[in-house]
């Protein structure tokens, strides 16, 4: 029967870290760590080591397994779901080894692992309430888990040996409360996290929009500039071609079509506050610019440091025309400005990448055929 409650806690655990940790390649996983844990399990039976040898064990083994199956690889996350796990099995241990052990046995495993069922349910079925921790706090709840399981294990394995006290009863059920009050209240402080990070994410959106608003409404400006600043050009063109003046007539024709070539500049790369504030910024320009951007679809883009790091290069660029190109590798952005003149200096490069401490930021630039090529790498994760 014993075999029966090893290859049940087995399965139970590794359901729970299969679905707590979001492993990759779930039924891999679970076959193995259903595997190993019933073997280990099974050689605990046999050298009737149990509760403190076996939790050491469980702990190791279940976090190194994890930390192959873990797409992004938090290992105190992934401690923390081991040691989690090893006591969600002790604590379902308590009330059936504290009073129904000794007069059947039998009733007391079955007991035992209905307990770590719906203990584990209850843990799967919110398990986002652990999410937005920060390291810190992460080492503390394993630190409580820790000490809690190792009083439970000893006092635990008296009572089974008939060598408890009636203090030994007393420190399992407050380790109990403490691993239910640590808990909660770390799951109130994530609830705190989660609410801040939510209405920072709220300020930032609507510091965006107010940016998108003021750079919208000076391109309107700038269009209705436009509008009379062409009524009045087409006004001259006219008056020039009544008196015959042909070449003077072309020339202003010329100049008309060159101030079109810089408006309209359309943006599309799936970021739409890149997009948005290129395509302003990109018109708004005193230089001819032509852009190429090829990059995919994140939330790094629309990162506004990001995005003044480029309008600060931009704006400090002397260029009558400029290719701008803008794209990935790997886990850099690649910006790249091409010149056929020296359009700006080292030292103002160096001033403007100071300011942005925040990225990961190399450069280097070259000039070969009378064209000049400044290559920005910014790596995309700290």
């Amino acid at each position: 029967m014993s075999y029966v409650f090893s290859l049940m806690e087995a399965i139970i655990a590794s359901y729970m870290m299969c679905e707590y940790c979001e492993v990759k390649k779930k039924n891999i996983f679970f076959f193995i760590c259903l595997l190993l844990t019933f073997l280990v399990e099974l050689v605990s039976d046999t050298m009737k080591t149990n509760f403190l040898p076996l939790s050491i064990v469980y702990i190791l083994l279940w976090t190194i397994l994890m930390s192959f199956f873990v797409e992004k690889k938090y290992y105190l996350y992934i401690l923390f779901v081991a040691c989690l796990t090893n006591v969600i099995i002790d604590i379902s241990l308590i009330l059936p080894v504290s009073f129904i052990y000794k007069y059947n046995y039998v009733l007391a495993g079955f007991i035992a692992k209905l307990n770590q069922f719906i203990l584990t349910y209850l843990f799967v079925k919110y398990h986002q309430k652990f999410a937005y921790l920060r390291n810190r706090y992460w080492l503390a709840m394993i630190c409580v888990l820790t000490c809690c399981a190792f009083l439970i294990d000893v006092n635990a394995l008296q009572i089974i040996e008939n060598t408890y006290i009636s203090r030994s009863v007393l420190t399992i059920i407050l380790s109990f409360l403490i691993i239910m009050i640590s808990l909660f209240f770390f799951s109130f402080i994530e609830q705190a996290t989660y609410e801040k990070e939510r209405v920072t994410k709220e300020l930032e959106k609507k510091k965006y929009q107010n940016i998108t608003y003021d750079m919208m409404k000076h391109s309107q400006d700038e269009l209705n500039r436009l509008e009379h600043l062409l009524t009045y050009q087409l006004l001259l063109i006219k008056n020039e071609i009544e008196n015959d003046h042909r070449e003077a007539a072309c020339q202003m024709i010329d100049n008309v079509i060159d101030k079109a070539k810089r408006i309209n500049h359309t943006v599309y790369s799936g970021n739409s506050l890149l997009d948005s504030l290129l395509a302003l910024k990109f018109n708004d320009l005193d230089y001819m610019i032509t852009p190429c951007i090829v990059i995919p679809c994140d939330p790094f883009y629309d990162n506004i440091q990001f995005i003044h790091f480029i309008f600060e290069v931009l704006e400090n660029i002397q260029s009558d025309k400029l290719n701008f190109i803008l794209k990935e590798d790997g886990y850099f952005c690649i910006i790249q400005f091409i010149s056929d003149c020296h359009f700006i200096s080292k030292e103002t490069i160096k001033k403007i990448i100071k300011k942005y401490n925040d990225f990961i930021i190399h450069y280097h630039m070259t000039t070969n055929n009378g064209i000049t090529i400044l290559n920005i790498e910014i790596g995309k994760e700290k």
